[in-house]
């Protein structure tokens, strides 16, 4: 029986089996078919950094079913964090209420349906019993995350149980932060030097943070934050595109959506926008997966490591 050959002088030491090994294995395999000729410059095309990206980036992609779990997180959000924002504001008052949503520079469509959803409910409107309700429907994002980021890191379980819950409930507390405060971050930075630049450099942190605090949290230490690190960087540089392009669309969209079909087509133009969001996040996710786990420099970078020792030293 013919041996399966590995790509030859891949760089660095023999991995520990996993997922570079897998990828080697798919490769030698794809290489034992091909005319003889073919294998060496298809072996050398294989080994480079760009060719090992696109191949494991695309392989992420299908293992985490990007487009369906995508769609998971963006249904999940709007069911979950619009709630527990509308409680918040309930909670602080209508008059305070009023002012952040003022500060958050919300289009004009959104302000008004949020201000009315406080003054016409109100705490009276929860209770008790309903705001225990709203924070716990709210942790099926949570949990939803949870299998979208263990899919990413092929984490074979995440955590769950009562245990679990506290972690629940602080990725959601997490994410109503996250959304409210990078848009009052505008209102902070108004006075400082350079507001424009300072609003960047604040968002950019936000998002590099929200994006390693949370599958931190979901995971339950599954994987350490370093290696989550290159996603959140990556979220952060997708995030610089993608807000600036928001705040030019979102307007329009909205009030397309209102005039044609009233609060629901608000609700499905938010839902949108929350998949695209969603989507970048998984994406972002799976790219510093591929990073962490790469041989090359840049691998070792991201995990801490000491370059391979060479003969020649």
């Amino acid at each position: 029986m013919t041996a399966v050959p590995r790509v030859p002088n891949l760089p660095g030491p023999p991995p520990a089996p996993g997922p570079d090994t897998d990828w080697e294995a798919r490769v030698a395999r794809v290489l034992q078919g091909l005319p003889r000729r073919l294998q060496r410059p298809l072996a050398w095309l294989a080994r480079q950094w760009v060719s090992r990206m696109l191949a494991r980036t695309t392989a992420g992609l299908v293992r985490v079913q990007i487009f369906d779990r995508s769609m998971t997180l963006a249904a999940q959000a709007f069911t979950s964090i619009i709630p527990v924002l509308i409680l918040l504001g309930a909670l602080v008052g209508p008059g305070e209420s009023n002012k952040m949503v003022e500060r958050a520079g919300l289009p004009e469509v959104a302000r008004s349906l949020f201000v009315t959803a406080i003054r016409d409910g109100g705490l009276g409107a929860f209770g008790v019993v309903g705001s225990l309700l709203v924070l716990v429907s709210s942790t099926g994002l949570a949990r939803a995350m949870a299998r979208a980021y263990a899919a990413v890191w092929e984490v074979r379980q995440a955590p769950s149980g009562p245990r679990a819950s506290w972690r629940w409930f602080a990725t959601v507390l997490t994410l109503a932060a996250y959304m409210v405060g990078t848009r009052l971050l505008g209102w902070l930075t108004h006075d400082l030097p350079l507001p424009d630049l300072s609003l960047v450099f604040l968002l950019f942190a936000a998002d590099c943070a929200a994006a390693v605090v949370m599958p931190w949290l979901v995971l339950g230490n599954a994987v350490p934050p370093r290696l989550l690190a290159a996603g959140g960087v990556v979220f952060g540089l997708a995030m610089l595109f993608l807000r600036p392009a928001g705040r030019v669309f979102l307007p329009i969209a909205l009030h397309s959506s209102a005039d044609r079909y009233g609060t629901i087509g608000v609700a499905f133009t938010y839902i949108g926008w929350l998949y695209v969001v969603s989507f970048c996040l998984l994406l972002t996710a799976i790219l510093g997966q591929v990073v962490a786990q790469d041989e090359g420099a840049l691998g070792r970078l991201v995990r801490g490591e000491r370059p391979p020792a060479t003969d020649g030293r």
